[in-house]
């Protein structure tokens, strides 16, 4: 039996026919255009349905809102597959807001996603406009990449305000040196971190504060702040040696019971062992 072709087949089939397709990047310009005219389509028929009758329509209309050409300029959308331009519909009445593509707007959604996504993992302005030229084909402006990251710096400071559990059974508490770059200058910078267990088992990390080194008064502000965010009772709080740090936590937290981090412990005296006993207790482990 004669197998039937598939819809795709048939429209790459008009793709060839119609279109010469000599490279690669012949098929990904064809398709780009193909997907503006998809787009376009949508945009019609929001209108459509905005409106309650479709464009050739001649029976009797419920509304006396009309549609009233396009726009008088050509909109260009910058999306994953390339750049697109479009034309949206108006109305007379102007109540017609489009949700594909939403007036004003410039980049498609889906490349917030990728620019948020690198922004996080700290990728300069510059640095994010040169990869989506190279890999989407793309030229965003660094006004438009600017504004698409905000949206990460608004979801940071929620997440640092956000309220917290009235009690942990456990807190862990530590301070790391992590390379930070700041105007093209990469330093060693301190990270507070602070690793909570609530009373049901489950881990949450409660914040991460940054300042240029560790020291006990900035914890002092830290353990403060949690207690404005909600965090009224902390029953064990496991540390390293910081001098002070224990009585930071005894004014803001006096009832805690405090302990050294036996990972510290053990890592401050693997730092004083000898050299050859060093080996010899790697080679038993």
């Amino acid at each position: 039996m004669k197998k039937e072709p598939s819809k795709h087949k048939e429209v790459v089939d008009l793709i060839l026919k119609n279109n010469t397709l000599k490279t690669g990047e012949d098929v990904s310009d064809i398709f780009t255009q193909m997907y503006g005219e998809i787009i376009q389509t949508l945009l019609d028929k929001e209108m459509d349905i905005h409106l309650g009758y479709d464009k050739n329509s001649h029976e009797e209309k419920e509304t006396e809102n009309r549609r009233n050409g396009v726009t008088s300029k050509t909109k260009k959308i910058k999306t994953k597959k390339g750049e697109i331009t479009v034309t949206p519909p108006r109305d007379r009445e102007g109540t017609f807001e489009p949700q594909v593509v939403k007036k004003r707007q410039r980049v498609l959604e889906g490349f917030d996603d990728i620019v948020t996504s690198m922004y996080a993992k700290g990728m300069t302005l510059l640095d994010i406009q040169e990869m989506l030229r190279k890999i989407y084909n793309v030229d965003l402006s660094k006004e438009t990449i600017s504004e698409l990251t905000s949206a990460v710096n608004e979801k940071v400071i929620e997440w640092q305000k956000r309220q917290l559990k009235k009690c942990y059974a456990f807190l862990y508490v530590d301070c790391l040196y992590c390379p930070v770059k700041t105007n093209l200058i990469s330093e060693k910078t301190a990270i507070y971190i602070i690793l909570g267990i609530d009373l049901e088992g489950q881990k949450e990390v409660l914040g991460i504060w940054i300042d240029k080194e560790e020291s006990a008064c900035f914890w002092q502000g830290i353990f403060e702040e949690i207690m404005m965010r909600g965090v009224e009772e902390i029953l064990f709080i496991s540390m390293d040696g910081l001098k002070g740090l224990n009585e930071a936590i005894e004014r803001v937290y006096p009832k805690t019971i405090t302990q050294r981090c036996v990972v510290h412990l053990v890592r401050n005296i693997y730092n004083i062992i000898p050299r050859k006993r060093k080996q010899r207790s790697n080679r038993r482990l």
